[in-house]
């Protein structure tokens, strides 16, 4: 946790309409930014979270150097990094297109992670991430890009206690 607070410390990347940072408020934290592209995603966002710094942008063109300065933030002082990529490429429902330039937000998501460098994350998305020719991008990218010396591990939101049917990694 934050060294100037008890109350954990939260960005929430791939934001929608807040569900995650409903949850994280709940849970006691305080989500000082959110990430969402789609405007009328961020007009929900907006309307519920008013206290906290929405950017309503690309994910791309966002420089995350740029968000940890607003936020008077440096590397490695944020608590929690969120978020949850764009799952249509890879999930078993569709047709798990490996150059669905989709995909490409996952890598997008590392790169806030390397530069960031938070306590702890979570990314939630789909089981298809995990799973074949999927799996060796997920691994590769986040080796290549954030962390050389571990593996990413990963666990169902039902194995975490959460209650939910769909079946989420």
């Amino acid at each position: 946790m934050s060294r100037t607070s008890d109350i954990p410390k939260v960005i929430s990347l791939f934001a929608g309409c807040g569900g995650s940072s409903l949850g994280y408020k709940l849970a006691g934290c305080e989500v000082l930014a959110a990430v969402e592209y789609d405007k009328n995603a961020a007009a929900v966002y907006r309307e519920n979270f008013e206290g906290t710094r929405l950017y309503e942008a690309d994910i791309t063109l966002l420089d995350p150097e740029s968000v940890l300065a607003d936020l008077n933030l440096k590397p490695g002082k944020l608590d929690i990094l969120d978020g949850s990529p764009h799952c249509q490429g890879f999930s078993m429902a569709g047709k798990r297109r490996m150059n669905d330039p989709r995909n490409r937000l996952f890598e997008e998501y590392v790169r806030f992670l390397k530069i960031m460098r938070p306590r702890a994350f979570v990314m939630e998305n789909v089981p298809g991430l995990v799973i074949g020719n999927m799996r060796s991008i997920t691994t590769t990218t986040y080796t290549r890009r954030w962390d050389t010396k571990h593996q990413p591990a990963s666990t169902t939101l039902a194995a975490c206690g959460v209650n939910q049917r769909q079946e989420k990694w």
